[in-house]
């Protein structure tokens, strides 16, 4: 969870960067259907404590940390 809260919070300041470019990765959709709209999906639900991350942890990871990439992609 660790490494995609920190990757999802760099995709979110690279689509910001980019839409002050005139690209839109917000809404960009890849030929196998990845988008930063999925990404972000998978890993909301871990901001609620109550739910656990299955995979390995690498760190400790404090649920109010995926605060800020998910208000940038719910404004965007």
């Amino acid at each position: 969870l660790h490494y995609s809260i920190f990757n999802l919070e760099a995709v979110a300041r690279i689509a910001e960067t980019a839409r002050a470019a005139g690209v839109d990765l917000w809404r960009w959709q890849g030929p196998d259907g990845a988008s930063l709209r999925k990404a972000f999906a998978f890993v909301a639900p871990y901001a609620d404590p109550r739910v656990r991350w299955k995979g390995e942890q690498v760190g400790t990871v404090q649920p109010d940390s995926l605060i800020l990439p998910l208000r940038r992609a719910a404004l965007a």
